[in-house]
């Protein structure tokens, strides 16, 4: 990935922004609780973590020893979890010495 194709994806967030604004800010009154509240919460919600994660997306690309993805630590955690899960009867403080 290039610093282009950071421009590009902002870019396209933007107009994703502009075309569907409306359709995230849009808000009903909730039935159960008899106030406005937005009616496609967990879409405006996705596009919230979104535009709040953008400042930190791409320094992978001016920073090559950060990785482009998690997948390395992600595998680690689960081989963790794993032998976490065969061991499931030890203790709270036996599950911490076995993590360290």
């Amino acid at each position: 990935m290039t610093n282009n194709d950071r421009i590009f994806w902002i870019r396209e967030f933007d107009k994703l922004h502009k075309e569907y604004g409306e359709f995230i800010r849009q808000k009903s009154v909730n039935m159960e609780i008899g106030e406005m509240s937005y009616t496609h919460d967990k879409v405006r919600k996705a596009y919230i973590h979104l535009k709040q994660a953008i400042t930190n997306m791409f320094k992978f690309i001016s920073r090559p020893n950060v990785p482009m993805n998690t997948n390395a630590i992600e595998s680690f955690f689960g081989h963790l979890k794993d032998n976490l899960r065969i061991h499931r009867g030890l203790s709270f403080e036996h599950r911490i010495k076995f993590i360290k």
